[in-house]
C-alpha cells in the first residue's frame, strides 16, 4: 500500500500493524479439515454419532476388551477427537493403535483439529502407545495423508 506523501511514519506504522493483525487472525481462523462449522451444535452432535460408531467398531477389534471414543467441537474445545482402547496381554498393540487411526482417519468426522489415540493392553507392567495430532500442524497432516491417504 502506497501512502500518501506526508504521511507522518507513525502512521504508517499504525496502519502496517493493523493490516499485519488483521491477516493474522484472518489465517488463525483457517484450519485443516474445517469443512463443517466449527463450534456449531448441529456438527458437534454429528461428529458425536459418528464417534459412538467408531467406538462399536472399536470394541469389536480382535482382542479389545473395551473402547471409549469421544468428540467435542464447541467453544471449549474444538474439533477434537479422543479414543481408548484396551486390549488382552496377547493383543498386538501397535497394530491395534494403527487400525484405530487408519478408521478415525477414514471417518466422516469433520472438522477434525485434534486427534488422541490410546491403546493399552492389560498387563502388568502396563503396555500402552499413543499418538497425539495437532491438525492444524500441515507437517502431521500431510505424514496422516501419506500413510492413510486424503481424507473423506
Amino acid at each position: 500500500m502506497t501512502e500518501p506523501a506526508g504521511t507522518p511514519a507513525l502512521v504508517r506504522v499504525v496502519r502496517a500493524a493493523a493490516l499485519a493483525l488483521g491477516t493474522g487472525a484472518l489465517l488463525a481462523a483457517c484450519s485443516f479439515g474445517s469443512v463443517g462449522r466449527s463450534g456449531d451444535a448441529e456438527t458437534e452432535e454429528r461428529g458425536i454419532e459418528l464417534a459412538a460408531d467408531l467406538q462399536a467398531d472399536f470394541e469389536q477389534l480382535p482382542g479389545a476388551t473395551a473402547a471409549s471414543v469421544s468428540y467435542q467441537d464447541n467453544i471449549t474445545t474444538q474439533a477434537a477427537l479422543r479414543a481408548n482402547v484396551q486390549v488382552t496381554a496377547d493383543t498386538d498393540v501397535t497394530a491395534t493403535l494403527d487400525a484405530v487411526e487408519q478408521a478415525i482417519w477414514s471417518s466422516e468426522i469433520d472438522p477434525l483439529r485434534s486427534l488422541y489415540i490410546n491403546v493399552t493392553a492389560q498387563v502388568q507392567p502396563l503396555i500402552a502407545e499413543d499418538r497425539d495430532y495437532d491438525l492444524d500442524d500441515r507437517s502431521q497432516v500431510d505424514a496422516l495423508v501419506e500413510r492413510w491417504g486424503e481424507r473423506p
